[in-house]
């Protein structure tokens, strides 16, 4: 099927009952009774999505799914699917068999308007290990997420594995249209619709049931302290969860079990507790080990007294019960393996292969998925399942016969292959050569099959070059080659490689040469295609395929360079609605720069042929905006060679003029490396880089050229991963006690802003003589700037906040539990204006972060409806996390008990973490993406020996911006920095009046303020501070709302559909669809060539416009903007 054509306390005294109580609930949430929490898996992350989320263009109610198998039993728990924002409608999960027997389904209920969608069935369904079962979900009005060939290989999340549709009966993608429940058999191109299921494996396995017992239970001529254990394997990969044994009655004493390698690694211990008199006694490490399948481990236990259980030679034969295996002694050096003396002793000895009745918990995960090739992937034109429809032809004279191809990027041809029918015998020869006749590579064939797809590598691979045309040929001796008459008219796509089109490429494609030995075959006939292919290894990942959105922008990204990704993030932070994204390696090929007016290239290298192109687009009127680009582009960009690089350093902008103008004047940080490039005369410095804050150098940190009709602009730095940086703090500081805090956890976000630490001491990350200039914010608005003053087509624009707010405090307060929160909320009721409508921003409220039991479910159900935000203060017991154990330890267990205590309150959407805990750079906002938690406010400004009461903006931002994983990766969870405290020794009402000012006035340092003031009681520095907060604000007309409000907005703002942009010189046209509530839209109010904006309308009707001008741009600010075609007049 295819689309139609937390805080750290303010006194010790008070941080010790917040721990006690901490503890107490960890205590109860993991007792011996309760249930220890299961992994789901799934075979998209949540980060994944697809190339096109919501077709356009089939709007036809259809199934459609994904056919996939386990390598562990267990249970389908839901269905997920990915949803754009056309998928409306009601949708149904459902899960088959793989012949069509329906086994679950389910209705998804309070779904989001895009992103990932979950339901649970009432009941899971077990399913087999190494089964095919189908996935499916039924879209009513089309609109589905799409990526074309997307199955082709399958996808492997071990222990789940989408079946590779290029190999699988019917391939995979599946599809049936009509009503919801239609088993979907149908399959197009192996597409991926984007479906999914939740996994939850079976029990832990052990080596032996339950029941069993050994001869001896207990020995009687033996109490030495001894460690005993037993040599094992698993079949598959997994988790070591724990230790067992079997206890007879004389077996006293403190046990601990122990993990080895083969070698004696000691890979985890634990000490047995609440031990029975006899019988199998277990006990679970805390954090689980994982184990390669195949390689041998030891499981162990200490026996203080000895009296271990004991059966002579009971591994002599080993014990299975898959995939777990005790190994047999006589083949593996023996088993039952001993040694006395203390506790933690690697037990080496082994007698008679005796059974000490030693035992694992191990969890399956999953076979590894295949080992990819080596770098960048390989690829072929063809899949190993084409066949043609002619094996061999009638023809047996001696011929070479070839194929015309490129590729999208630079790589290496590894060698040839070709199709073999039954009468294609003697020797072959493959050949690779340039699209002028020289020959590359030879190999002959060997090891032959007597049909199908054979190959051959050449002795050394052949480097080739991106949009390069090639040939790869092979010699038949005795004709009889593979023939299909017109197979290449159209070519083969098959990216990054495609076999050119015979009907418009000169000479024709499906080639050939006749002749006694191999020569460059240079006739075609009837662009015949003799199924000949490469081998093809690329220098990096392929493009990604396609385009999403639309617009006069091109943002091109890099599939091996995500901080690219995040250039998306930035532009719609920015409000620049209108603008496409595909990847560069598409560029001149599936990608016209004809169809745009300007291009942000990402941090990436163009082939030679996409210089040359994006070159004679710029001298044609085009705008370029690259970042850090490479020396191929240096000539367009007017850069002198690089002669080196300056990290962590500092820039200044022109701000005389455009587009430097209306932007800070101080020098300002960027993160990562800048290129030192000295400037080709007519190339003007937009920014000068500095050395440190007052050193200028003699290199530019951005630079603007005319180039014929066109610009072309160079920032020396990467400003996404400067942006991220700038945000987030410093990598290479996470999980570092760099503020030296000795109160609650040893690592938080700030620490990765503290410079000065005792053991590492650095400069701050953020000049904090610098902290109230949102210098990541100016130096996206520097690249707003520019898209602006370079398109020629004026770019609508989205505003930051509702009915053109520069300024919204966003009221938080901790409680622990929230004693004070009826008051604190009683007084914001008091403070609003009467009459007000929450839904406009007018009334003043509040987000409360509590453990359990702060309110009554009566009370916290009032509250929501009233527009305050009630939800989960998540306790790590104020210590370090990992990876391993946040979800299933913290937010899995506590997310539950609060949404059993409080049924009416919605699930939370936004978090801050008791006692600010932030243990590494990025897994908090991966699970708080799992369970809905779409905005953090863990960022927070503290301690105050660092603020040392200055007012600021300490990530350099007064935005809330998405998180980037470590690798640049976008996550979609809102980091909302917390810049007012009421415990880091900040004064009120200046740091409230400080920010507002900034905001408000010249500076322009629009913002969302938040705030974390306690309400743990009243009167305290919580209340005061809060009070003081509201009243400037109320001053000030700023609106005072809740973080999960903020998070509502930007959803809906992202959401708002500018489309259709268009310009006639005079007159930009463009469609506004699903507009936020009291959006305000933004016309330009001069265009690039210096015409002046005269008058807007709305469906042919005029509508009112406020000029602005913000960051030195004028605007028409349209307030209250509705759906509907708009057109804005220029003379």
């Amino acid at each position: 099927m295819t689309p139609h054509p937390s805080r750290p306390p303010r006194a010790v005294q008070h941080l010790l009952r917040c721990v006690a109580t901490a503890l107490a609930l960890a205590l109860v949430a993991l007792s011996p009774g309760s249930a220890r929490a299961q992994t789901s898996f799934s075979l998209f992350s949540p980060l994944s999505t697809p190339a096109v989320p919501s077709v356009t263009n089939d709007s036809a109610p259809v199934e459609v799914g994904v056919k996939f198998t386990s390598d562990v039993a267990g249970d389908i728990t839901g269905i997920r699917f990915y949803k754009g924002a056309g998928n409306t409608g009601t949708h149904v999960g459902h899960l088959w068999s793989a012949t069509g027997q329906l086994l679950a389904s389910a209705t998804f209920v309070n779904e989001t308007a895009t992103g990932w969608q979950q339901v649970n069935f009432a009941t899971p369904v077990s399913i087999t290990a190494n089964t095919t079962y189908v996935a499916s979900y039924h879209a009513p009005n089309g609109a589905y997420g799409f990526t074309d060939s997307g199955l082709i290989v399958g996808v492997d999340s071990p222990p789940l594995h989408a079946l590779p549709g290029g190999t699988t009966a019917g391939g995979n993608g599946v599809f049936q249209y009509g009503a919801s429940g239609t088993f979907p058999t149908g399959s197009f191109r192996n597409s991926n619709y984007w479906v999914d299921v939740v996994f939850r494996p079976a029990p832990p396995v052990s080596i032996w049931p339950a029941t069993a017992t050994p001869a001896i239970a207990s020995v009687t001529n033996d109490s030495r302290p001894v460690e005993v254990g037993v040599k094992f394997r698993t079949s598959i990969t997994g988790n070591v969860v724990g230790v067992r044994f079997y206890k007879g009655a004389g077996n006293t004493g403190t046990h601990v079990g122990h993990l080895w390698s083969a070698n004696g690694q000691l890979l985890a211990s634990a000490t047995f507790v609440n031990e029975t008199a006899t019988g199998w006694q277990q006990v679970t490490f805390s954090t689980p080990v994982a184990i390669a399948a195949n390689a041998t481990y030891v499981a162990s236990y200490h026996a203080p007294n000895g009296a271990y259980a004991f059966d002579d030679a009971g591994l002599v034969n080993g014990v299975s019960n898959p995939p777990v295996t005790a190994l047999p002694g006589p083949a593996n050096g023996g088993n039952g393996v001993y040694s006395y003396g203390p506790s933690g002793t690697f037990p080496t000895g082994s007698f008679g292969d005796s059974n000490y009745w030693v035992d694992v918990l191990f969890q399956a995960t999953g076979a590894l998925p295949p080992a990819p090739p080596p770098p960048g992937n390989t690829f072929t034109l063809f899949p190993v399942s084409a066949t043609p429809g002619l094996a061999t032809a009638n023809d047996t004279a001696a011929t070479e016969v070839g194929v015309k191809f490129r590729s999208d990027m630079d790589g290496q041809v590894k060698g040839v292959r070709f199709y073999k029918g039954a009468g294609n015998t003697g020797t072959h020869v493959g050949n690779l050569w340039s699209a002028s006749g020289q020959l590359l590579a030879s190999a002959t064939f060997v090891n032959e099959t007597a049909t199908g797809w054979q190959q051959v590598l050449f002795a050394s691979p052949v480097s080739i070059t991106a949009g390069t045309t090639y040939v790869a040929s092979y010699f038949a001796p005795v004709g009889g080659y593979s023939a299909d008459l017109g197979g290449l008219t159209n070519g083969v796509s098959s990216p990054p490689l495609h076999a050119l089109p015979g009907s418009t490429t000169s000479g024709g494609n499906g080639v050939y040469a006749y002749g006694p030995v191999s020569s460059f075959p240079t006739s075609s006939y009837q662009n015949a295609n003799y199924w000949v292919d490469v081998i093809f290894e690329s220098n990096g990942p392929p493009p990604r395929p396609g385009v999403t959105g639309s617009g006069p922008v091109l943002l091109a990204t890099d599939p091996a360079n995500h901080f690219t990704d995040y250039l998306k993030e930035i532009l719609k932070a920015e409000g620049i609605a209108s603008f496409a994204t595909t990847d560069a390696g598409n560029i001149g090929a599936s990608v016209s720069l004809n169809d745009y007016r300007v291009l942000v290239l990402g941090e990436t290298t163009l082939s030679a042929a996409q210089v040359t192109l994006v070159t004679n687009w710029v001298n044609a009127g085009g705008s370029l905006i690259a970042m850090r680009p490479a020396a191929n582009l240096n000539a367009l960009l007017g850069l002198n060679p690089s002669t080196g690089t300056l990290s962590e350093g500092y820039l200044l902008l022109d701000t005389t003029q455009a587009p430097g103008a209306g932007l800070t004047a101080e020098t300002m940080q960027y993160h990562g490396a800048a290129d030192l490039h000295t400037l080709a005369a007519g190339t003007r410095a937009v920014a000068t880089l500095y050395s440190n804050a007052t050193t200028a150098t003699s290199y530019a940190a951005v630079t603007l050229r005319a180039v014929g009709s066109g610009t072309a602009i160079s920032f020396a730095y990467d400003l996404a991963k400067s942006v991220i940086l700038t945000r987030q703090g410093n990598p290479a500081w996470q999980g570092q006690n760099r503020d030296g805090s000795n109160i609650g956890p040893g690592a938080r976000a700030n620490d990765m802003f503290y410079g000065n630490a005792s053991f590492d001491p650095r400069p701050d990350w953020v000049n904090m003589s610098k902290v109230q200039i949102p210098q990541a914010d100016e130096q996206q608005r520097l690249l707003a700037n520019m898209l602006h003053q370079t398109s020629t087509v004026p770019l609508p624009r989205l505003w930051y906040f509702p009915s053109a707010k520069k300024a919204v405090v966003v009221m938080t307060g901790d409680g622990h539990p929230g004693g004070a929160t009826v008051q604190r909320w009683q007084a914001y009721q008091n403070a609003s204006p009467a009459g007000c409508n929450v839904a406009n921003w007018e009334c003043v409220r509040g987000t409360v972060y509590d453990f359990v039991g702060g309110l009554t479910t009566t009370q916290a159900t009032a509250y929501e409806a009233q527009g305050f935000e009630y939800a989960l203060h998540v306790n790590t017991g104020c210590a370090d996390y990992t990876a391993a154990t946040l979800d299933p330890n913290f937010f899995t267990p506590q997310l539950a008990s609060f949404a059993a205590s409080y049924p009416g309150v919605p699930a939370p959407s936004t978090n801050r973490t008791h006692c600010i805990v932030f243990s590494d750079w990025a897994t908090q906002p991966k699970v708080s993406l799992r369970h809905g938690i779409r905005m953090d406010t863990n960022y927070y400004y503290w301690p105050d020996y660092w603020v040392q009461d200055r007012p600021g903006l300490f990530t350099g931002s007064g935005l809330a911006m998405r998180f980037a994983d470590v690798d640049g990766t976008p996550i979609d969870v809102y980091q909302l920095a917390t810049q007012m405290t009421d415990e880091s020794g900040q004064t009120y009402p200046l740091h409230i009046d400080t920010l507002l000012a900034n905001a408000l006035g010249p500076k322009g340092y629009y913002g969302a303020f938040n705030a974390n003031m306690h309400v743990d009681a009243d009167p305290s520095a919580g209340a005061s501070g809060s009070a003081a907060i509201v009243a400037s604000a109320r001053r000030e007309g700023v609106s005072v709302i809740t973080a999960r409000q903020l998070l509502e907005w930007l959803d809906a703002r992202e959401a708002t559909q500018v489309s259709s942009v268009a310009f006639s010189g005079t007159a930009l046209t463009f469609t506004v669809a699903t507009p936020a509530r009291n959006l305000s839209l933004m016309v330009p109010t001069r265009t690039a060539t210096g015409r002046t904006l005269v008058s807007v309308s709305r469906n042919g009707t005029p509508v009112t416009t406020v000029p602005q001008t913000i960051k030195g741009v004028g605007f028409a600010f349209i307030n209250g903007a509705q759906a509907g075609t708009y057109t804005a007049t220029y003379n």
